[in-house]
């Protein structure tokens, strides 16, 4: 399966990696760092913001619940 032109076994491995080292605080996506916006109070859903953002105003992000993306918007206006 794909979300975005990526494959849910590539992503699933990148949180899985950020997890372990960083207690999800961050994930990547596409080679792409996201950074943990917010968390909701009820149920596992987490809003991601790319971590060049500020540096870059990149729009880009991204929504996990349970720990499978469930979608991505924006694209990243930077490489």
């Amino acid at each position: 399966m794909q979300t975005h032109g990526y494959l849910v076994s590539e992503i699933m491995a990148a949180i899985m990696r950020s997890h372990f080292m960083n207690e999800t605080t961050n994930i990547f996506i596409g080679g792409h760092k996201f950074f943990r916006h917010s968390r909701s109070l009820v149920g596992n859903r987490i809003r991601w913001t790319c971590a060049k953002k500020h540096k870059f105003k990149c729009k880009a992000s991204a929504v996990t619940i349970d720990g499978i993306v469930v979608s991505t918007t924006g694209l990243h206006s930077h490489s």
